[in-house]
């Protein structure tokens, strides 16, 4: 229960820092100083975008005008679904990519996609995390020892989520 507590914490500190008092205007800065909106298309990557609050970050992000939202997820079948209900509800500009965490070279192939189709990442969401034996999440879970949880989590939730933001902002070898 305590980790739910701090990881529950973590996550309240992330979205005050992504969504301050003025909601996304920030991304309707024009760059140089002024006030407004820019013509710059924008593009973003969210992770573990296919439920909960990373898919609701993906859906604010794609109500942005000239905001491309890359829906990146582990399992490919949820992140296409969302893509599909989030087009369905009138958002255009989001397109889904594979990302598993643990995989390093998921992560690199995710910052090439983005590099080659859009030539540049301006805001990342690491929102993907794993999180173990919490039965309100997805009904009953089979029971892990802690030593176990505790590799796993590290694995995917800091060092994922570490190699991705190194090579999402350079995804040259």
């Amino acid at each position: 229960m305590r980790t739910q507590a701090l990881c529950f914490t973590c996550l309240i500190a992330w979205l005050c820092l992504l969504v301050p008092a003025s909601g996304f205007t920030l991304l309707a800065q024009v760059e140089g100083g002024g006030s407004g909106r820019t013509n710059v298309k924008r593009v973003a990557v969210v992770t573990g975008a296919n439920k909960g609050i990373g898919l609701e970050v993906a859906r604010k992000l794609a109500a942005e005008p000239l905001m491309t939202v890359v829906l990146a997820c582990r399992n490919a079948q949820l992140g296409a679904a969302a893509v599909d209900a989030l087009t369905q509800a009138g958002y255009k500009n989001v397109v889904f990519q594979h990302l598993d965490l643990v995989n390093p070279a998921s992560a690199r192939a995710l910052a090439e996609f983005v590099a080659r189709e859009y030539g540049k990442l301006d805001i990342l969401v690491n929102n993907a995390a794993v999180c173990f034996n919490d039965p309100t999440l997805y009904g009953k879970v089979v029971y892990t020892p802690f030593e176990k949880q505790a590799g796993i989590t590290m694995k995917t939730n800091f060092f994922g989520t570490l190699s991705l933001t190194l090579v999402a902002f350079n995804p040259k070898p």
